[in-house]
């Protein structure tokens, strides 16, 4: 399907399922902002720190819409200590209202659940030896969202690529393919193998090659697109 356009570029908007020439003309009109964006939600502290509150952030998103994502997101950053009580952080959950529709958080539930057995394991060994941290000597960036998906309960290919592209946005060539993305590559089901969903996040990466950037840069302007507007995640702005 055509880019659906106005004369200014600014405003371009794809049409799923898009055809790489589209894809490709959406990169070269807006990526680079999105390298701004990318920028200025990189992670600033303590590795330790920033690698669990990104996979926080990823498992907050099954499913949910980015206003009430964030919204839950921002209430967890002031009330950590509910984080390791399953029950308390499943209330704190509930009590979220974004405004407008899909304001909830689905499942909190079972995101509680998944959110205070991760934070339980991520601090048990301390700081200094969580062994959820990326080994950049020994593995690749796709190998360490393999690793990652396997240690936490509710992470699966899309949300598991989704926290690994937030703890490192500027070089990230893993890239989180949820149903929307599937969509505009053409991919007809809400599920995917993973051998497939590799293949389509490779796609990605040659477009975003293309054009010098990263997949993950690349794959946020694209979705973006798809809606219309962007959005820069300023809930995960560090400092």
């Amino acid at each position: 399907m055509p880019i659906q356009a106005s004369l200014d570029l600014e405003h371009l908007k794809i049409i799923p399922p898009a055809s790489v020439d589209d894809m490709g003309m959406v990169l070269a009109n807006q990526g680079e902002r999105y390298w701004s964006y990318a920028e200025a939600i990189a992670p600033r502290g303590g590795v330790e720190s920033s690698t669990y509150w990104r996979v926080v952030f990823s498992l907050l998103s099954v499913g949910t819409s980015l206003k009430a994502n964030e919204a839950a997101y921002r209430l967890l950053l002031d009330n950590p200590e509910v984080l390791p009580d399953q029950d308390r952080l499943s209330k704190l959950l509930g009590l979220v209202r974004a405004g407008g529709s899909h304001s909830t958080v689905p499942y909190h539930k079972t995101k509680a659940r998944y959110i205070s057995i991760f934070t339980n394991n991520y601090w048990k060994e301390g700081i200094d030896n969580t062994p959820f941290l990326w080994d950049n000597f020994s593995e690749s960036l796709s190998d360490y969202r393999h690793r990652l998906m396997g240690m936490v309960k509710g992470l699966g290919i899309a949300k598991s690529s989704f926290a690994v592209a937030l703890m490192y946005p500027t070089i990230s060539d893993v890239v989180c393919l949820d149903r929307h993305m599937l969509r505009l590559l053409g991919w007809p089901k809400p599920s995917i193998p993973i051998a497939a969903y590799l293949e389509l996040e490779r796609m990605v990466v040659n477009i975003g090659q293309e054009t010098g950037h990263p997949g993950f840069i690349a794959q946020w302007c694209l979705w973006d697109a798809i809606r219309g507007s962007d959005e820069a995640h300023s809930s995960l702005k560090e400092g």
